[in-house]
């Protein structure tokens, strides 16, 4: 059985308009970050503490996978996966957000971001 992708809630709670004024003022006030969405993929999901985040970028998404793992309460055998929403590919780690911003970004400003995670090796 495959596990549906649940709504995007952030969309749910806010109108486009409100999405794109908010994207908007965080890049005009923070030039070197990009607003990144960030919520889990399916209901079996480990719950994160926070969805919105302003990542410099620089970044590498390995970094901020990392960064990610922070406001998870994870153990060490779990590993993360992260889907970009608009097509639930996985983004290269090596490539920088801002890159993958550029070509993945939603109309509204913001990038979306799914994220899923499993039993790994440990």
């Amino acid at each position: 059985m495959i596990n549906k992708m649940i709504p995007n809630r952030y969309k749910q709670k806010f109108s486009f308009e409100e999405r794109k004024k908010e994207s908007n003022r965080v890049k005009s006030k923070f030039y070197d970050h990009v607003p990144v969405i960030v919520q889990k993929y399916n209901n079996d999901d480990i719950e994160i503490s926070k969805s919105k985040f302003l990542v410099q970028k620089y970044n590498t998404m390995s970094e901020f996978i990392i960064a990610i793992r922070r406001f998870m309460n994870l153990s060490p055998d779990r590993c993360v996966y992260i889907l970009l929403e608009n097509n639930l590919m996985l983004p290269s780690i090596s490539d920088n957000v801002s890159k993958i911003y550029d070509t993945n970004k939603d109309e509204d400003g913001f990038l979306y971001l799914r994220y899923s995670n499993e039993a790994c090796f440990g």
